[in-house]
């Protein structure tokens, strides 16, 4: 018994040393950032340049009709016409199979797409591999035939908006920086960013990764009221630093009245207008990032500069944004007919460095 008990207080000895010597880091240093930085502006140079488009005629709804959740019949001379382009949702949208634009033809005419006849299919049987004119998942690749934007994006206005008024966006904000967040340990290592963050300013987390709540959900509108109220920095951080992924973190928090600090693999200074957003990826280390906020809550007149954009450009989401995304592909699948086959998918997505994670 004696030695039954030396051998297992030597395992649980050797298990804690194991632990705490090989244990993720739960701090991001300067040096992993930096190699971050390096590896995500080789991958932008690679890429063409996106534009913010002017602003555009088409649907300003917020909410996808419900009836476009479910997918409509298709007619079999309708299904055989070449001319009906076929697109096919690979993956589910937070167990949505429309993804929050809808199925069918009908959002292609009631978004007032210049290009209508697109057939949106989240059936992987209904048409055959040879017959599909499109696949979509989130990721961008360097064809022309990808959407620029996907969860929100932003319009330039054709002239300044004549109602502008210039307020002090820092009034009655006593708090610095607030975080949602449900997803704790995540592949880009956004929580070791905010560890390290944490050395310098307070950072307040709401939801499963935090000490703090409002409401049933984090996401409702009642915590953006808080946070538009109360704090004058959001962090929009990506769950995973891959090409051209951004969520609706960003654009929901830009239609407000309180700075992004965005981390991720997309390629803001192009997707969104100048001084509108703080980016980690610009700084030497966090104690940097840390500094300019704190210069940032100290004076008034610097931050309210980062919402002189709001009177030139106007923040499209939801629907209204997600449609303007599939006309443009429904177009693209219109005029550029070249067809491009990647017959190695694992190659194309990992191996040739889609996704950034991370590394000490």
């Amino acid at each position: 018994m004696k030695k039954l008990r030396k051998v297992l207080a030597l395992c649980v000895t050797l298990a804690i040393f194991c632990y705490w010597k090989f244990r993720p880091d739960p701090f991001i240093s300067p040096s992993v950032l930096h190699a971050l930085q390096y590896q995500l502006r080789h991958q932008m140079e690679k890429r063409d340049n996106f534009t913010i488009p002017l602003e555009d005629q088409l649907t300003k709804e917020m909410m996808m009709p419900l009836e476009f959740a479910k997918e409509p019949h298709l007619d079999p001379r309708q299904a055989s016409d070449t001319n009906l382009k076929k697109i096919l949702m690979w993956n589910e949208f937070y167990g949505m199979t429309h993804m929050e634009v809808g199925l069918g033809q009908e959002p292609f005419i009631r978004a007032g797409c210049p290009i209508n006849t697109c057939w949106l299919s989240a059936n992987r049987s209904l048409f055959k591999y040879t017959e599909l004119d499109a696949v979509i998942w989130y990721a961008g690749s360097s064809d022309t035939s990808f959407p620029e934007y996907r969860y929100g994006h932003v319009m330039k206005l054709r002239e300044r908006d004549k109602n502008w008024i210039n307020l002090d966006f820092s009034a009655g904000k006593s708090k610095m920086v607030a975080w949602f967040v449900s997803n704790c340990n995540t592949q880009s290592g956004r929580h070791r960013v905010v560890n390290t963050l944490q050395q310098y300013i307070e950072v307040d987390i709401y939801g499963k990764c935090g000490t703090l709540s409002c409401g049933t959900h984090h996401r409702n509108w009642k915590c953006y009221e808080m946070l538009d109220k109360h704090y004058k920095f959001y962090l929009a951080f990506e769950n995973n630093l891959c090409l051209d992924y951004v969520t609706e973190k960003l654009f929901n928090i830009l239609d407000m009245n309180v700075i992004p600090i965005v981390y991720g693999g997309a390629d803001y200074k192009h997707l969104l207008p100048p001084h509108s957003y703080i980016d980690v990826m610009e700084f030497p280390d966090i104690k940097s990032l840390a500094d300019y906020l704190l210069y940032l809550h100290a004076n008034d007149t610097a931050y309210n500069q980062y919402f002189e954009w709001k009177q030139y450009y106007q923040v499209v989401t939801r629907w209204a944004s997600r449609m303007r995304t599939w006309c443009r592909l429904c177009e693209k699948l219109h005029t550029q007919p070249t067809s491009k086959i990647y017959p190695d998918m694992h190659d194309w997505f990992y191996t040739k460095g889609q996704c950034k994670v991370p590394s000490d």
